[in-house]
């Protein structure tokens, strides 16, 4: 029991994360659509911005869904995986911002 608890316990802070923040982002899609706009306009892609209501819905429903999918440990590989590219994803994002002069 104690090593299934020593396994699980990543997937279950990992998972109610995602779960949280995708809620948190959903709660206000407007507003986190107008935050997408702007990163949209960073990386010199306005002709985008038409879309940066589908991408917050896409974003959250992809970061709810991941979530609860590490929660139930369901499709282990595949969430693992794209799971990482999310947090990869992102880690380049911020870091790409933050050194925006």
């Amino acid at each position: 029991m104690r090593n299934f608890v020593k396994k699980m316990w990543s997937d279950v802070v990992l998972g109610v994360l995602f779960v949280v923040s995708g809620f948190v982002k959903a709660v206000d899609l407007v507003g986190f659509s107008y935050k997408i706009e702007e990163y949209l306009g960073m990386f010199q892609l306005s002709s985008w911005r038409e879309f940066s209501v589908s991408f917050s819905v896409l974003l959250c429903v992809a970061e709810m869904t991941l979530g609860m999918l590490l929660l139930l440990r369901l499709w282990r590989r595949i969430t693992a995986v794209t799971v990482t590219l999310f947090i990869l994803g992102f880690t380049i994002l911020t870091y790409l911002i933050y050194i925006d002069p």
